[in-house]
């Protein structure tokens, strides 16, 4: 029988493995230092975006929203740990982290290209939640997030997939974002503000007076962008403001383009009072057809005693939208007709220049 010494270990050590290990963990941490920024970036944020996707005027209610979606990401993390596993143990784990962490990044960058609920209403929550969860959602789950019936929620899809911004992915329900996706990353992305601000600054340097650019959530008016005019008197409102969309000019050039069932849907009875000027609901169902034969929506001092504005409803393929002059009372009075001539020339500036929305047959 044969003794065997045993060696000692050779303390020589292997540049190359070092490399290849530091290498190695670098990698990794990268991946989840990208997934923890995701987390922390939406959280921080989420104060400034949470209005912009939930239509709610309670901020608490708004806040809590994003939360849930901020939960959703944790609730289906042991779900991506046995898919993205599955991955490491077929392919490799090279493959499994590069999918990982480009999940991550497309997720984020879906966020910041998804458009607001004052350009695409609902769609714009439900794209949040595709987003952050990024892999097939059911109906169920989706209408869950966004709180809506799970019927509004089937509309809203079936309304994504016919834009080819969301596709089935089985006969089990599931839905995953779609490839037009692709075309809105690839281009510039264009909004209502940079394409109108030119005109409207136009528009308030002509007649020395506010403008403002607004659009219908529910039945208030959401101003999106306004000009506040540089002399003495002046209008002065912040953006984001919901004004009752009854008693202002431009909420009822937008309430005109609706139909009759959908406004008797939409607006209370009786209706809300704020001045002796205010008018009832059927004075208002009136001059929504006039509004609607004329194309000239005005408010005399119907929300503000004192203010008066007159607005047009812009009809663009972004969206209904409504531009609108407000000015003081005294003031906006012997100009009526003025402001009139030069809101109908703003609006056909206006959609020669980005495009009608195309007209069902």
């Amino acid at each position: 029988m044969t003794d065997q010494a045993i060696r000692p270990a050779d303390d020589h050590l292997d540049i190359h493995d070092v490399e290849r290990r530091i290498k190695a963990i670098f990698i990794g941490s990268i991946g989840n230092l990208v997934e923890w920024y995701d987390f922390y970036a939406y959280t921080a944020f989420a104060l400034y975006f949470a209005p912009a996707f939930f239509p709610n005027e309670d901020p608490v209610v708004q806040q809590l929203n994003a939360a849930v979606l901020f939960a959703a990401t944790f609730l289906m993390r042991p779900l991506g740990g046995w898919l993205f596993g599955y991955i490491a143990d077929r392919y490799g784990r090279r493959l499994s982290l590069t999918l990982s962490v480009v999940c991550m990044c497309f997720g984020s960058l879906i966020i910041a290209v998804t458009p607001t609920y004052a350009s695409i209403g609902f769609a714009a929550p439900a794209l949040l939640a595709l987003a952050r969860i990024i892999e097939g959602l059911s109906l169920a789950a989706i209408a869950q997030l966004v709180d809506l019936p799970r019927s509004t929620v089937q509309r809203i899809i079936g309304a994504l997939e016919a834009e080819h911004l969301a596709e089935t992915i089985g006969p089990g329900g599931g839905f995953r974002l779609g490839p037009a996706l692709g075309q809105l990353i690839s281009q510039t992305q264009t909004d209502i503000i940079s394409l109108v601000k030119p005109q409207m600054l136009a528009l308030s340097e002509q007649l020395q007076e506010s403008v403002c650019v607004s659009t219908l959530v529910g039945d208030k008016s959401y101003v999106v962008d306004r000009v506040v005019a540089e002399r003495e008197l002046r209008v002065v409102f912040p953006i984001g403001i919901n004004a009752p969309a009854t008693a202002t000019a431009s909420g009822k050039a937008l309430l005109a383009e609706l139909s009759e069932e959908a406004i008797n849907t939409l607006l209370p009875d009786p209706l809300p009072v704020f001045t002796p000027m205010t008018l009832a609901r059927e004075a208002l169902l009136e001059q929504l057809r006039e509004i609607k034969a004329c194309g000239i929506a005005v408010d005399l001092g119907e929300y503000i005693e004192g203010l008066c504005s007159f607005a047009v409803l812009l009809d663009t393929y972004l969206d209904h939208y409504a531009i609108a002059i407000v000015a003081p009372s005294p003031r906006a009075m012997p100009r009526r007709e003025a402001f009139q001539q030069a809101l109908l020339a703003c609006k056909q500036n206006i959609e020669r220049a980005i495009g009608r929305a195309p007209r069902k047959s």
